[in-house]
């Protein structure tokens, strides 16, 4: 089993301060979850910013005028929830 539950968190401050740990730290621990023997990646999510009921499913699109709504915080949170929903949908074990 793997958590991830780090992040940045700052509801002030701009996307790009927040990609490098939320979005780039995701990617790096969903490339940590393909190597050697299978694992189930425990992912804690601080906001349920996916549009979709079925946490099982990668989210509905957000349009770019509703995404830049969101704050930095969320569109990280977004982007990496994607990510990990994207890698689930692949076959990767995921519990959100």
């Amino acid at each position: 089993i793997v958590c991830h539950v780090g992040a940045t968190v700052n509801y002030l401050m701009p996307y790009a301060f927040m990609r490098e740990a939320n979005v780039l730290g995701t990617l790096e621990v969903l490339k940590l979850m393909c190597r050697g023997k299978s694992k189930v990646l425990h992912y804690f999510s601080t906001t349920s910013i996916t549009k979709s009921e079925n946490r099982n499913e990668v989210p509905v699109s957000y349009s770019l005028s509703e995404l830049s709504q969101l704050g930095g915080y969320n569109q990280t949170k977004f982007v990496a929830e994607t990510l990990v929903l994207n890698a689930a949908k692949k076959g990767l074990s995921v519990v959100i």
